[in-house]
This record gives structure tokens, sequence and C-alpha cells, in this order.
């Protein structure tokens, strides 16, 4: 059964997804809730940790999050980030 991901981590990017630490990171953190963006050089070995993550915790549709998120990462207008980031809850 999935717990919950603490308020103040709501987004996380996970780099090195694919294997080891960061394959055993990404799928605890999906048990509690965290939307993941995961990141990895290998895209198969990567596949198959999302469909694990999948099998811990909600899957969200990742374009909708993605285009949000990218919103944050793209921003060059400090007041357009705070903005991106009140939407989301990241204060």
């Amino acid at each position: 059964m999935a717990g919950s991901a603490p308020e103040d981590c709501v987004y996380i990017d996970l780099s090195g997804a694919s294997s080891g630490i960061g394959e055993a990171t990404a799928i605890k953190l999906a048990e509690h809730g965290a939307t993941l963006f995961l990141v990895a050089l290998e895209e198969n070995k990567l596949q198959i940790v999302q469909q694990k993550c999948k099998e811990k915790g909600l899957v969200e549709e990742k374009d909708k999050n993605y285009r949000r998120y990218r919103e944050i990462i793209n921003s060059r207008n400090d007041r357009q980030f705070k903005i991106c980031r009140s939407q989301l809850n990241l204060n």
C-alpha cells in the first residue's frame, strides 16, 4: 500500500534511476506517493523501473505533469517562477 508523500516533497527529479541506488530510491519514493521525473541513460532499463514504480504507487499522466514542471524549469522570470511554484503547491 502506498504511503503519502511529505507535503514539501511533491515533485522529485531522480537521475540514474535505471539501476542500483537510483532504482531503489525511485521505487521507495513511489511507495510513498511521490511524483517522480526519472532520468537515465539506458531507456530500456528505465522503462522496467518505471513499471515497478507504477506497481508501487499512483502514476499520473506524464504529459500533464511534465508540461507544468517544464514551466517552472524554463521560467526565466522570477515572478513567473513564483506563480508556477504556487500552482504546484511548492511553496
